[in-house]
């Protein structure tokens, strides 16, 4: 249930905010990062269960001391630019879904597992011209 004391309060604070002398974080440049480690994001932002794991790469970027998080791949689809999210999807065997953009990040790497990507390298690129996010280039 929510506070509407403490909504209130909240929305007091914002409307009597000024302006500051900080500025808000810059978009990093797409550079080539590399893979420190992969984690199963199984919660969403608001702590509920997902309904399919997502795929999180840890990597690092050169302007950047913290590593950065990215849950999605660029790959050509035929003739078209396709930007997929890393989710878990498995088959009857306990394997990636073939068609999957875990098996296109992996197969550009040529690797089998998601743990053999760590210590690799790959370009970024933006996830679109209006997007300030990036995303792996698997092309």
């Amino acid at each position: 249930m929510v506070d509407e004391n403490q909504t209130q309060e909240t929305s007091t604070d914002i409307l009597n905010a000024t302006v500051g002398e900080n500025e808000g974080s810059k978009a990093l440049d797409c550079k080539p990062v590399t893979v420190a480690s992969i984690i199963i994001q199984t919660h969403n932002k608001n702590g509920e269960k997902m309904e399919n794991e997502l795929v999180n790469v840890l990597c690092k970027h050169p302007d950047k001391d913290d590593p950065i998080k990215l849950t999605q791949i660029k790959w050509i689809n035929g003739d078209k630019m396709v930007n997929t999210s890393l989710f878990v999807t498995l088959d009857g065997d306990k394997k990636f879904m073939k068609d999957s953009g875990i098996a296109k990040l992996l197969a550009f790497k040529n690797v089998k597992t998601l743990k053999e990507l760590e210590g690799l390298e790959f370009e970024t690129v933006k996830e679109s011209e209006r997007s300030k996010y990036m995303c792996l280039k698997c092309y």
